[in-house]
Formats: C-alpha cells, structure tokens, sequence
C-alpha cells in the first residue's frame, strides 16, 4: 500500500495522499500516523487527496470512520479536512456530510490551492 503521510511544504496542515485503493487497516493505521503527525506538530488541518483512487469503503465504513476511529486515533473535534477529489466527482459528497457529522470541518475541492487557502483561513 503507497501512501504519503507528512507535514505538507506549507507547514499548515498534514497531507494524506494513497496512491491505491486501500483497505480498513490501511486507512486506520495511515489515518492513525496523521493525527500523531498532527498531535506532534499542534496542528488540527489535513488534505486528504484522494483524485488517484477510486472510494473503496461503503457507506456504513465511512460512518464509523468518522465518528469512532478519528477520535480514536486522536483527531481534534473541529479540525479542518479538506478532501481534495477529481474534477465531477460526486462519489464522496456523503463523506463530506458524515464527517461534519462527527464534529469536524469538512469540504470537498477539486482544486488543490483553493482546498489549502481554506484549510490556512
């Protein structure tokens, strides 16, 4: 499994980028190594960029994504996620909604520069 993990270039955020479809306990464990990059770093904004893979999880796994592993792992209630998505993408809209579900910030962008302008305002 191919996934970038790290402090993005800006130093403002966390970028999590697979590069393949992943699994459950891929996700958990990247997931996992971004919020302890985060934790380390007192930062509470990802980009999640996901224009190379196709979404591989139902509806129920995003649900329990978002509300029982990101606390788990230590994600901040109201942290910032921008998911960064192929242009006409529709396939992750009920991401966007179950995560602001849960208590984070959440949008969708198909630009990368405007998803890191929001994740910085």
């Amino acid at each position: 499994m191919k996934y970038e993990v790290r402090v993005a270039e800006r130093g403002t955020y966390v970028l999590l980028r697979p590069s393949e479809t992943t699994n459950w306990q891929d996700i958990v464990e990247h997931l996992s190594k971004a919020a302890q990059i985060a934790a380390a770093q007192d930062l509470r904004s990802f980009l999640i960029d996901v224009r190379s893979i196709k979404s591989g999880f139902s509806t129920l796994e995003h649900y329990q994504i978002a509300h029982y592993e990101g606390r788990k792992l230590g994600f901040a209630a109201g942290s910032r996620i921008a998911v960064l998505v192929s242009p006409g993408d529709r396939s992750r809209d009920f991401v966007k909604t179950v995560v602001q579900n849960a208590g984070y910030s959440c949008e969708l962008f198909e630009e990368e520069s405007a998803a890191e302008d929001w994740l910085e305002d």
